[in-house]
């Protein structure tokens, strides 16, 4: 088997209500987010399979924090892939995975977004030529059912403790909320904080994403005093601060959740830096900031020696080409591994869907991973013929 074509094709979507009552819009650490424009990449064999996969990219509507994670767009992604990646694959075997990895390794720093998009694509063919689901080419799957969590956005504790009350309401474990700001306000993230908790009951997971937005000291100030809270406390100091990171995970008896570390500098490096600094319970297994599969199956191996519990999430909205590869990322997970993941609700928030049919499904909290080979999803015709 030859790759005998890579297309791109660039989709402006708008933002959408992930169920009644929730707003649209999305707010966090690093502003609102205005304009998606994601990229579809679809990969072409000498036999007529084909795969598919998916670039995020989103502009917010004012200047981000200096420190967040490396900024592509979708015009880089189609000029990479156009001009670099698939001058140098088309003519290899798609079926070599590795070699692919590491070709595109070679010939281009960062640019995981694209790599992501391309390397999705990949395993899509593999599973198709090998006649089942994406989980099987990744190690095969521990459950193809889980619970999932809902996204709270960053806003007035009021409006935050109905939006999650609404995520718990219909069905979802938990959720996902964003404390922090542009101007982080300690005194205001524990009354988000305290209002969410009051609004759900002491039974739902609730994971307060910081974003990097506090210095280590001040994390730590913060975290005691949100101790009764029951929270697991998502990045809540530098990505590139480890020291920072594990200092606030031996001082406060709250679980702390790496994020943008996991994905700064070489990911494998980095997970192994935290396991040994003990800067981490958990760890967020992304897709664009890590570079797609590849990259997540090394990274669920390691996790698998040390029992280091993995959330999934697709780092920003996306559509379910990407949450349906981190479904079958997710069903790998062993039961030392496994925590309810973000994936799911993450594409309830765009319009319009691109899928024809398959893929996964977000019902009542409970996301189901398609059975059918590859990604076990048709994308609609019109992504590529228009």
């Amino acid at each position: 088997m030859k790759i005998t074509g890579i297309q791109c094709k660039k989709i402006k979507f708008e933002h959408a209500s992930p169920l009644p009552g929730i707003p649209a819009a999305f707010n966090a650490t690093y502003g609102t987010i205005d304009e998606v424009v994601n990229v579809f990449v679809k990969v072409t064999t000498d036999d007529g399979t084909y795969g598919v996969g998916e670039a995020m990219n989103f502009s917010i509507k004012a200047p981000a924090r200096r420190h967040l994670r490396p900024k592509e767009t979708a015009d880089t992604v189609v000029d990479v892939i156009d001009h670099i990646l698939a001058p140098r694959l088309i003519g290899d075997d798609p079926l070599d995975v590795d070699k692919v990895h590491s070709k595109m390794e070679s010939w281009l720093s960062g640019h995981r977004s694209a790599k992501a998009a391309m390397g999705t694509a990949v395993y899509d063919i593999l599973g198709k030529f090998c006649k089942m689901p994406m989980y099987k080419c990744l190690g095969g799957a521990y459950r193809t059912e889980f619970p999932g969590l809902g996204g709270v956005p960053l806003g007035k504790p009021e409006d935050m403790a109905r939006t999650a009350l609404t995520w718990i309401e219909n069905g979802w474990v938990g959720f996902q909320m964003k404390v922090g700001g542009l101007s982080p306000d300690p005194e205001m993230d524990l009354r988000r904080m305290k209002a969410v908790r009051d609004a759900v009951g002491s039974k739902p997971i609730i994971l307060a994403d910081f974003n990097q937005a506090y210095r280590p000291d001040a994390a730590i100030r913060l975290l005691r005093r949100a101790e009764n809270y029951e929270i697991y406390a998502e990045q809540p100091t530098l990505a590139y601060d480890f020291d920072g990171m594990a200092k606030i995970a031996k001082s406060v008896n709250v679980p702390v959740v790496a994020d943008e570390s996991v994905s700064y500098g070489q990911p494998i490096r980095s997970v192994i830096q935290l396991i040994k600094e003990g800067g981490a319970y958990a760890i967020k297994l992304k897709s664009m900031p890590l570079g797609g599969p590849h990259m997540q199956r090394r990274i669920i191996d390691l996790a698998k020696e040390y029992e280091l519990p993995i959330i999934t999430d697709a780092d920003g909205p996306v559509s379910r080409v990407t949450d349906t590869e981190l479904a079958h990322a997710t069903a790998t997970l062993n039961d030392d591994l496994f925590f309810p993941t973000l994936v799911g609700q993450t594409s309830m928030l765009l319009s319009p869907d691109v899928l024809k049919s398959g893929g996964l499904t977000a019902i009542k909290g409970r996301i189901r991973v398609p059975e059918g080979p590859g990604l076990g999803l048709e994308i609609a015709d019109s992504v590529f013929n228009n």
